[in-house]
């Protein structure tokens, strides 16, 4: 069972998923019960670790300590082989040179340590933005520069050439 952005859900949310992991059954309010499967396995998926609403992550809720201690964290990083392929399916040629900058400039904010999100979305909207006519700098801007402060602009686009 997968639970897709948990820490933007409702709290009631987490007193009912600790009730069935728990219990090993949930109680549904209509008096039917239904009992987890043996292979039953719940995923939640969230962008706080738990901790609550950020800068980047407005709107976020800080998860109950019981309900964080029955999961195991991993952090899901980038699969760039596989963006890269989704980039260049949608154009070879465009897809190919996108993916090589927005490469540079993810490189560039985990080495200056920016809190910025340079995610496959970033390729495929910018992949996309030149196909519709927009140069590969204007998309680039759009996607990942516009409202950053400029020594952030300049430090994500270290050695990147546009």
């Amino acid at each position: 069972f997968l639970v897709d952005e948990f820490d933007t859900g409702h709290t009631s949310l987490g007193t009912s998923l600790n009730l069935m992991l728990a219990n090993g059954y949930y109680d549904f309010v209509n008096g039917e019960r239904v009992t987890a499967h043996p292979d039953f396995r719940v995923i939640v998926t969230g962008n706080t670790y738990g901790q609550g609403g950020s800068p980047e992550f407005a709107g976020t809720n800080k998860v109950n300590g019981a309900t964080l201690d029955r999961f195991v964290k991993y952090e899901v990083v980038v699969d760039e082989k596989l963006e890269r392929s989704i980039v260049t399916g949608i154009d070879a040629t465009i897809g190919k040179l996108v993916h090589d900058i927005v490469k540079k400039i993810r490189a560039n904010g985990y080495r200056h340590n920016l809190r910025v999100f340079v995610t496959p979305r970033a390729s495929i909207h910018i992949t996309r933005g030149v196909l519709a006519g927009l140069t590969v700098s204007e998309a680039v801007t759009d996607k990942l520069l516009t409202g950053l402060p400029s020594d952030q602009q300049l430090k994500l686009l270290e050695g990147v050439s546009l």
